[in-house]
């Protein structure tokens, strides 16, 4: 029964070699019914396995055939039985990939950034007029007269919160577009609970366009103002002849 089954194999001149996606050829006929010569049956085995190229180590049609060797911690079993360093694929964490996170990392206080990797989040951002910095948060306090300043003219200005002025009223300015034909101040007052306090003011010198700020005795480091109160400003109680279009800016600060 042997004999007739593998003459029976080997009945036809050639064979579909799947492995090899091509026909192979076999060197005999074997016919069924008579008695063939071994040599001729090794002949057509040989010529089929060199034609297939065998079944080797690792095979599709051997479900569990793997090599013997070729792995190792960079090369993997490619599906064409070779041994390969896999394709670069996507990092451990990828956007187009849901899912794919680095495996370390984290913790209570590093967390997973946008750009895949693991860092301390930034401090809260506060303003910082709201956790008053050395000096304070600037408030300055600005005025403008256009033209001449009638006699004893007084601009006020309300207070909405809580300010301090520095010593002889440092960093303020006081410009005027027309000097002054005589020598003259603006005082500063600063008006709490309706009374009024001379804090200071800005003196221009004959000529000039630009005041020099000062304090007034009493105040040496200044003055504070709180929320409510006014600060004043006072022209003099004759008008300067030719005096005209004066800016004045406190520079003060909020605490």
């Amino acid at each position: 029964m042997r004999r007739i089954v593998l003459l029976s194999f080997f009945a036809v001149g050639f064979l579909w070699c799947g492995a090899a996606n091509a026909i192979c050829p076999l060197p005999y006929v074997l016919n069924n019914g008579t008695i063939t010569d071994a040599a001729k049956v090794m002949a057509d085995l040989n010529a089929l396995a060199a034609c297939s190229g065998g079944i080797g180590p690792c095979s599709f049609t051997q479900p569990g055939s793997v090599p013997a060797t070729g792995g190792n911690a960079t090369f993997f079993l490619a599906g064409d039985c070779t041994f390969k360093a896999p394709p670069a694929g996507p990092s451990l964490c990828d956007a187009s990939v849901p899912g794919l996170l680095p495996a370390t990392g984290g913790g209570t206080v590093n967390f997973l950034r946008a750009d895949c990797t693991f860092a301390p989040p930034p401090g809260a951002v506060t303003l910082t007029c709201d956790i008053l910095p050395a000096g304070g948060c600037p408030f300055d306090i600005a005025i403008f007269w256009p033209d001449k300043p009638p006699n004893s003219q007084i601009v006020r200005v309300a207070i909405p919160r809580n300010v301090t002025c520095p010593a002889n009223l440092s960093g303020s300015v006081g410009n005027s577009r027309v000097a002054a034909a005589a020598g003259l101040e603006v005082f500063v007052n600063a008006v709490s609970a309706g009374v009024d306090f001379n804090v200071g003011g800005v003196t221009w010198a004959l000529g000039q366009t630009v005041g020099v700020p000062g304090s007034a005795v009493g105040f040496p480091t200044g003055f504070m103002m709180a929320n409510g109160d006014d600060v004043e400003f006072v022209f003099p109680a004759t008008a300067d002849a030719t005096f005209a279009d004066i800016a004045i800016t406190l520079k003060c600060a909020r605490t």
